[in-house]
Order: C-alpha cells, then sequence, then structure tokens
C-alpha cells in the first residue's frame, strides 16, 4: 500500500530512501504488506453469466436522485436517505456503465456532469467489515473535459444501525487526470469497534467557493456543463495489523524515562517471519538494532528498550521479512514495514523567571483527536503558551454556539494552572469569508462589514471565554497583515474597540512580517507577532529588528519559520532554528513561537510524531529562559558567542560557521563547574586541565553553563586595536582595551604572555576600573623577522580582584600579514617518470595591490626538508608574480 505525508515530520524518510519523494516534494513512504482481496468491482457484470443490462452496477446507487428507489427496508438505512437527498448533486446526469473508456476488461462506472456535482454511492450492507480491521481501496480514475472540477473516492464505516462512523472517512484529494488513467488509493483504520458495514461514494465535484482565496467574494466559481469521470476495478483489501509505538502517545519522553518500543503483528502470511527493526539518529545514523522471530500464523506482541547512546530524535524503522534467514545469513523477502519518530530530551527543571509564557506554539487548525493530545504534547515539551484557532472553516451563525462550546472543552484541556492560551481568527468560517472585500486571510477586515454579519460569531466567543483568554490574534503569523492596506489604522481601532466592550483588559496583537515596514500610524496598545520567514537568514534578525527595537512600546514576538525538510536535511533545520531563537532572543523579542512542530501518525491509535525542531525548541527555550543577551565575545574567526546572564545565571552559546576543525579548538578558563548543553539537552562536564577548558565549538549551537558571566564580558571587552599588524620591521603602536563589568572596583595588573618572543611594552600593566568604568592602554610591538604571517592571539595572564581573586589568561585574536600583497598557494604530488618516486611541488602566486614598488622574499617549508627561500627583488604595482620550490 502507499500512504502519503506531507508534513516535514517524516520528510527524513525520503532522505533516508531517496524514491520516497515525489516531484512536487510530497512524502511517499511505501509500505509493502501482504493483503487479502475482500472485493472487487470491476463493472464486467454484463459480461457474467447472469448478464446486468441495467445502467447501473449492482449495489449503486445516484447520489441526489431519490425517484427512482421504493424499497421501504433500502430507506430505512440513515445514510442511504441522506445520499438519496443530498443536496447539490444533480438528479439528472448520466452515472451508467461505459465500455468507451476503461482501465481493464469491457467496461468501466461513468459520472458525468451537466451544471451540478454527480455521484454514486455503494448500497450499506454490500461489503461487511470485521470490526478493528484496517481496510484499503484502491482504484482506477480518468477524468476528461475538466477544467475547473474534478473527481473523488469517499469511504468511511457505517455501524449496524446504519449510521455512518464520521471519524472513520477518509477522502482523496479532488482530482483531474486530463484523460489518463491514474491510481488512487485510501486507507481506513479500524479503531472503530462498532463498525460492521464499508460505506463507499464515487463523486465528480464541481469548482467550489474557496475561502482562502485572495479575490474573496469577487471570485468567480466556474460551473462545468461536459466532462466526468470513470471509475474502474475499485478494490477493497483487509490489511495486517503491524503497529510500532512507545510508552506516549505524543511520543516525547525525558531524562531517565527511556523510550519503550511497543510491537504488534497480526494476520500477515502463514510462513515463519523475521522483525528487524533499526532505530537512526537525526544524522540519519543507525545507532540501535533489534531482531524478533515471528513464528507462522500467530499476532505477536513484544517491547524493545533500545540502547540509545544519547538523548536526541530519533526515527524508528520496522521491517518485516519473510524466512528468518536464508543460509547465507541473509533476510528474505520484505512484507511488511512500519515507520515512526520519537524525542527523549534531557531533564529540565519547569521553565521559570516569568518567562514561561515567552515561548509558544502555534496549533492553528487542529481537529479533536490533535487537540485532545496537544495539552500532554505541551506538558511533555515542558512549555506553557500556545495559540489556538477560535473558529473553524465550517462556523456558521447556526452552529456557533456548537463549535464554542467544543473551543471551550478545549480550553479546559489546555488551561491548567501556568499555561496561557491565545486565541487567533484563523481560519474565518466560509460564511463570512464570502461576504469580505479583500484577502479573506486578514480577518480584521471583518470590522469594515456591517456588526450583523460578524457579531453572532463574535459576541459569544468574547462573552464566553473573555475571562479567561487575554491575547486575541488577528489572524495567522503565516498569513501575516498586507502593510499597505489603507484603512488598517480604522480597523484595528474598531476592533479594539469592539473587544474592549466585551472583554476586560484585552491584547490585540497583530501578525507581520519582520521584513514589511512598520507602520507609525498604528496605534501604541498594539502588540504584534513578527513572522521571521526562511528568507532571512538568522544572523541578520537583528538588523531587520532594530525598527522595532526603536519603536515604543517595542513589544514584539517573532514566529520562526525555518525551512521545510522538503528543501534542506533535518540537521540543517535544526542549526537554523537554534540560530534563529538565539539571534532572535538577542534582538529583544518579547517572545519566540513556531508553528505545529509534529505529524499526525495517521494510524488507528491517535499519536502525535514530533518534529525534530519541536526537540530543538523545547531546549533552547529552557536555555533562554531567565537570560538575556549581555554581550558577544571573540572566540577565533569563523565562530561566534554570545554572552547571556540573568536570574537563570551565566551561560555562553556557542557556534562555528566557518571555522576549521583545528581553529575550531578553544582553550579557556570557563568557571568553576562549568557544564556543557547540547540540542537535547545531553550534559558534560568540563573538566579544566593546566591552562584552562578545552573543548571544540561544533557548527550545531552549543550551551555552557555555570560560567562567570562578568569574567566573561570581562572576556569580551579584552581587545587590541587595531588588530591587524603590517608585516614590516618597525615598532607598531595599539591600544588595549578594558572594561569592568562587576558592580563594584577591580584593580588588578595584566601582563603579556604570548606570542612568544615577541616585545610588548609595557609587558606588565597595572589598573584600577570603577564599576562600569572603560580603559585604554597604549602598548608598543615588535615581532621577530623569522615570524610567519597570519591569524594569531595576544594572551594576557590577568592578576586582579572583583568579588574575589582571580587569575586567569585571556586572549584576542591579532593578524599578521602585509595589507597590500595578496598571496595564492598550492602544494601538489608529482611523480617522477624516471624514478617513480613522488616529489612535492609548491607554487605560490604573489600579487602587489599597493602603488608602490616592493622587494620581497618568498618561503616554502616542509617537515624534515631544509627550508627553501627565493627573491622576489621588486614587484610592481598591479603584478603577479609565481615562484616555485620542488622537494624530492
Amino acid at each position: 500500500m502507499v500512504r502519503q505525508l506531507t508534513a516535514d515530520l517524516l520528510v527524513v524518510v525520503a532522505l533516508f530512501l531517496p524514491s520516497a519523494m515525489a516531484e512536487d516534494g510530497t512524502i511517499v513512504v511505501e509500505h509493502q504488506a501482504s493483503r487479502q482481496l475482500i472485493h472487487l468491482f470491476d463493472f464486467e457484470e454484463r459480461n457474467g453469466p447472469e448478464p446486468n443490462f441495467e445502467d447501473l452496477p449492482k449495489s449503486w446507487y445516484v447520489m441526489g436522485r431519490p425517484n427512482n428507489v421504493v424499497d421501504p427496508n433500502f430507506l430505512r438505512q440513515p445514510v442511504h436517505r441522506e445520499l438519496l437527498n443530498h443536496v447539490g448533486f444533480n438528479r439528472h446526469t448520466k452515472v451508467r456503465f461505459d465500455r468507451q473508456h476503461k482501465a481493464n476488461g469491457d467496461f468501466s462506472f461513468y459520472l458525468g456532469l451537466d451544471g451540478g456535482s454527480s455521484g454514486a454511492f455503494l448500497d450499506i450492507g454490500a461489503i461487511p467489515v470485521i470490526a478493528e480491521t484496517d481496510l484499503l481501496i484502491t482504484a482506477k480514475l480518468r477524468t476528461s473535459a475538466m477544467r475547473h472540477g474534478g473527481a473523488r473516492l469517499v469511504a468511511y464505516f457505517v455501524d449496524d444501525h446504519g449510521n455512518r462512523i464520521d471519524k472513520s472517512m477518509a477522502i482523496t484529494e479532488t482530482m483531474q487526470t486530463d484523460g489518463q488513467w491514474q491510481s488512487i488509493a485510501l486507507e481506513l483504520h479500524g479503531h472503530f469497534p462498532k463498525a460492521a458495514y464499508l460505506g463507499l461514494q464515487l463523486e465528480t465535484m464541481q469548482h467550489q467557493f474557496n475561502p482562502q482565496s485572495p479575490l474573496g467574494k469577487r471570485q468567480i466559481v466556474y460551473r462545468e456543463v461536459e466532462g466526468g469521470a470513470w471509475f474502474d476495478d475499485i478494490a477493497i483489501w483487509q490489511l495486517p495489523l503491524v503497529q510500532m509505538r512507545t510508552q506516549s502517545q505524543v511520543n516525547m519522553l525525558r531524562g531517565s524515562e527511556k523510550p519503550l518500543l511497543m510491537f504488534r503483528v497480526h494476520g500477515l502470511t502463514g510462513r515463519f517471519l523475521m522483525a528487524e527493526v533499526g532505530i537512526y539518529d537525526e544524522q540519519l545514523q543507525r545507532v540501535a538494532h533489534h531482531q524478533y522471530g515471528l513464528r507462522a500464523n500467530t499476532t505477536a506482541d513484544w517491547q524493545w528498550i533500545p540502547d540509545l547512546p544519547r538523548h536526541g530524535w530519533y526515527l524508528a524503522d520496522l521491517n518485516i521479512y519473510e524466512q528468518p534467514h536464508n543460509r547465507d545469513g541473509a533476510l528474505g523477502s520484505l512484507v511488511a514495514r512500519s515507520i515512526t519518530a520519537f524525542a527523549w530530551l534531557g531533564a529540565e527543571p519547569p521553565l521559570g523567571y516569568g518567562d514561561s509564557y515567552r515561548f509558544a506554539i502555534v496549533a492553528e487548525h487542529l481537529n479533536n483527536d490533535q487537540i485532545n493530545l496537544f495539552s500532554e504534547l505541551l506538558d511533555a515539551a515542558d512549555l506553557s503558551t500556545a495559540t489556538i484557532s477560535a473558529w473553524r472553516a465550517n462556523t456558521t451563525d447556526l452552529t456557533a454556539g456548537e463549535h464554542h462550546q467544543q473551543l471551550g472543552r478545549t480550553l479546559r484541556l489546555l488551561l491548567t494552572p501556568g499555561r496561557q492560551i491565545s486565541l487567533s481568527f484563523d481560519p474565518v468560517p466560509i460564511a463570512i469569508a464570502q461576504q469580505l472585500t479583500g484577502d479573506v486571510n486578514s480577518p480584521i477586515l471583518i470590522f469594515g462589514e456591517s456588526p450583523k454579519l460578524w457579531m453572532p460569531y463574535l459576541a459569544p466567543l468574547l462573552l464566553k471565554h473573555g475571562e479567561q483568554v487575554h491575547n486575541w490574534q488577528m489572524g495567522s503569523a503565516t498569513s501575516p497583515l498586507d502593510p499597505t492596506m489603507e484603512n488598517l489604522t480604522q480597523l484595528a481601532t474598531s476592533a479594539v474597540q469592539t473587544f474592549e466592550k466585551l472583554v476586560p483588559q484585552p491584547r490585540i496583537i497583530l501578525p507581520w512580517r519582520l521584513d514589511h515596514p512598520r507602520r507609525s500610524d498604528l496605534p501604541n496598545q498594539f502588540n504584534f507577532v513578527l513572522a521571521v520567514p526562511e528568507s532571512i537568514e538568522p544572523e541578520h534578525i537583528g538588523a531587520y529588528a532594530q525598527p522595532w527595537q526603536q519603536a515604543l512600546p517595542a513589544k514584539f514576538d517573532f514566529h520562526l519559520m525555518p525551512p521545510p525538510a522538503t528543501r534542506i536535511h533535518h540537521p540543517g533545520r535544526i542549526d537554523d532554528l537554534a540560530l534563529r531563537m538565539l539571534h532572535g532572543w538577542e534582538a529583544g523579542a518579547a517572545g519566540l513561537s513556531i508553528g505545529t512542530p509534529w505529524t499526525p501518525s495517521g494510524t488507528r491509535q491517535a499519536e502525535l510524531l514530533p518534529d525534530p525542531l519541536l526537540g530543538v525548541f523545547s531546549t533552547v527555550a529552557h536555555r533562554l529562559a531567565g537570560r538575556r543577551a549581555v554581550g558577544r565575545m571573540p572566540i577565533g574567526e569563523g565562530m561566534h558567542c554570545i554572552i547571556f546572564d540573568g536570574p537563570a545565571g551565566g551561560m555562553l552559546a556557542m557556534w562555528n560557521r566557518s571555522a576549521s576543525d583545528e581553529h575550531a579548538m578553544l582553550e579557556m578558563w570557563l568557571g568553576k563547574e562549568p557544564v556543557m548543553i547540547d540540542i537535547w539537552g545531553n550534559r558534560t562536564a568540563l573538566i579544566p586541565n593546566d591552562t584552562g577548558h578545552r573543548l571544540t565549538v561544533p557548527y550545531t549551537p552549543i550551551f555552557i553553563e555555570g560560567i562567570d558571566a562578568n569574567l566573561s564580558q570581562f572576556r569580551a571587552a579584552f581587545v587590541i586595536e587595531p588588530a591587524f599588524i603590517e608585516s614590516k620591521q618597525a615598532i607598531h603602536e595599539r591600544t588595549i582595551h578594558l572594561s569592568n563589568p562587576w558592580p563594584r572596583t577591580i584593580t588588578g595588573s595584566m601582563q603579556i604572555t604570548n606570542p612568544k618572543n615577541w616585545q610588548v611594552q609595557p609587558s606588565i600593566s597595572h589598573f584600577s576600573l570603577a564599576a562600569g568604568q572603560s580603559m585604554e592602554i597604549p602598548v608598543s610591538i615588535h615581532y621577530p623577522v623569522s615570524e610567519v604571517a597570519g591569524p594569531k592571539r595576544l594572551v594576557a595572564r590577568f592578576d586582579f580582584m572583583a568579588d574575589h581573586h582571580y587569575i586567569v589568561d585571556l586572549s584576542t585574536p591579532i593578524e599578521l600579514g602585509l595589507s597590500n600583497i595578496e598571496l595564492d598557494a598550492n602544494l601538489v604530488l608529482v611523480v617522477d617518470p624516471d624514478t617513480s618516486m613522488i616529489n612535492a611541488l609548491a607554487t605560490e602566486w604573489v600579487t602587489n595591490k599597493g602603488d608602490q614598488p616592493v622587494a620581497l622574499y618568498a618561503y616554502a617549508s616542509m617537515a624534515n626538508y631544509p627550508r627553501q627561500e627565493k627573491i622576489i627583488s621588486r614587484l610592481l604595482p598591479g603584478k603577479s608574480i609565481i615562484r616555485r620550490f620542488r622537494f624530492d
């Protein structure tokens, strides 16, 4: 069978199995499994021993055509009565056998269009089912002359009283095949104990009003007057039961609660089988492996606690093979497959320090199953804040009360002590959207219409939930307001006035894009949620945020929108989100949020499968809570370090953007008991050596807690200017900068200790700095003639008294070189044709980019060989010269 998964989570399957990704980015995970054919509608009844010469196949009826059915028993079925009188389906359309177009055999089933939709449904009772059995419905579909409408297949379970089990309903996309036969499929999960029969509907649908269209009520709804759809070879299959799940319905675990995988396999083949499970991390490296033998014709239930190397996000891949092993040790043919994902994060204390409300999950458009699990997901992620939809697209003035009751039940689930929920007016009910002029994704437009249109929807919502909910968002952050909207200020003011009449102290939140200009004419009482699209690089967030930082009041949240897994592999997405959070927090955001970082499992048991980004968001939120960025520390070219401090204590956030592994090694004193924490919450105590703490800065951000934040700021302020030293034999005058971050006077000395053999005067300087004071120390530098150009570090030993006695070595980067000389070099290995010996050939290209002639000498050295030198006597401005060095 084939199942399509469109969320980012299981895009990792496409990375693992390249053939699993379609051209449009849709993820197709192929489950190969034995299956039993229950019934096949091939529509060849006219060729059988008892030919059917009616227009309709046996057991099939036309939707919206009640006059041809007189059987009172048939009409007693609720589903039958509903479908025979279905509104919108034209009773006069052609629904019949057809022999002109067929996928196989001589006939197919044709549904034509003539100004209305057309459909056919299967007699309830024609296909009995066994309760709690999974079914797969496959079919062949062909459409023709349909420019705006399309065809689809609908399936569901029916109970023994003839009532549709609505939660079981599955619907294919409305498709157009342009005269080609295509395969379609639907899967029904049998977690409905009252299921007794299968319900099927074949439909050709007219073009419908799209509430998401930017044309709003101005859009044209086209009606087809010709064309239709052909269905053939509709097969109903019974699927085997293959289950793999963890002990959590949201598949998120913490700390010492190790993941437990539970398996159940039933209804496969009559042969001995072997189940093989692989666990893969976010890098798609297999980290655990498990095998389990299955006896023939039995139901197998077993459990496994994988020995995982660390906390992280994992993909579990269950494959079931025929034959335990061949003689050569290989597994047999693949019978079935199941994939799931889970996150196992490090233990964390609850979010506190008044920052628990600053990290939110945006969960709009959730169905009831997801809503019921969402509260558990927030608990597992240890997050307190969420944004959910206030309305549903199908809300009408008649159903508004029912939907408000459902929303009340949802809020009772979510609004536990310590939680904060915001309500978003996304989606706009279709009944309202049809009346709007302009972008129907902007709910603020309703306040430009007559209150008669929207007050029946809004007033009960505010009156019932206004005391529980204080944040009201004018639409989704993913569909921000148009900054050029002429009457935006008037609409926003009208919204505020409406809310203030009905609820106490409402906070109106306007969705905006960070890269859209801020409207200065909007009143200051609004809060903003700024969508940060993937087109804005993380390091540019601060620059985009500057106009918002300067505005009064400068309160804004960032809704982070990392790139999807269809474009970037999970490791890149993980790094990207962590950097967006760090840069966004540094830029002064009042809060950070991400949207629905999970995928519904689509299995018989409702589950949420976490995206790796959910674990990242939770871990980084716990690092940032109770801290604010207080500065940057230079730690080397290509590497970055932000210093954080606050009630939660000092912390460094480090990451490597471009430094090589050799230059990404740091050695510095970090504090008495520093702890390194990775993106999943894994903690490593850093043990000092004689020169301090040693660590390699990775590309994925890491966090160092337990640091001395004041010492880190003192270290960050220790710089030399200018840091570039011309490679000329002369005395170079420079200035060393110091600053005191402690809330008291510090007094001590600074002794230059490196680079070795350099002369720095004065080599020892004394200082006394009051709280917050800075000073400049002039120095003279002279380096030996044999010094090699390139990046270096000026190292000084500081001995001073602050809140206690410090003796620490600090360093700052410097570079020695010629500003007007460009040097390019390479090394190649050359085989001597006479001796077959391998020789090394070094080539140097030297360019004079200055305006004066220069005299230089070039050299090359190699271990165990004497140094070679060549003179460049006179290199004119703008000219280049080549020097080669051969090591035999």
